[in-house]
């Protein structure tokens, strides 16, 4: 399986990392883009410093794509209920910090962001958490990488 990671990596480089990030969050793929970056790291035992910008910059506009797919959603369906209010409440009493978790943590974040977009989170606060977030956990998984 590694042998198969590495060579993918060697024939699409960063283009390939790039439009991988960018449809994962889109899609359901069924590998992460994180054994990718880490596999990345392992291979050239530094930081892939380039890789991470790229992972991040793709990150953010898939995310902000469905933040704005969840906006269009509530604007067309208008549902209301019960069961949003209680998710209303819950991105309101963790605000910046359940964003950020969202965006750095195992959550998918396609669904984070759809539902950021349904409950009307500010873009700004949406995509500043996208950016601190996946920047942490894209660092994180680079520097592990590189210490493989």
């Amino acid at each position: 399986m590694i042998d198969w990671l590495f060579q993918l990596l060697h024939g699409y480089g960063d283009i390939g990392l790039f439009l991988y990030c960018l449809i994962g969050p889109l899609t359901y793929m069924p590998i992460g883009p994180d054994i990718f970056l880490i596999t990345r790291a392992m291979g050239c035992h530094c930081f892939p410093l380039r890789a991470v910008l790229l992972m991040v910059t793709a990150y953010c506009i898939s995310g902000s794509i469905n933040f704005f797919i969840g906006r269009l959603a509530l604007r067309t369906t208008g549902l209301k209920g019960r069961w949003l209010d209680r998710l209303s409440k819950a991105v309101n009493r963790y605000g910046f910090a359940g964003l950020l978790l969202i965006s750095a943590g195992p959550i998918p974040l396609r669904e984070g962001s759809i539902t950021a977009g349904f409950l009307r989170v500010p873009y700004r606060n949406f995509i500043a958490a996208m950016l601190i977030g996946t920047s942490l956990r894209f660092t994180a998984e680079g520097i592990f990488g590189s210490l493989l």
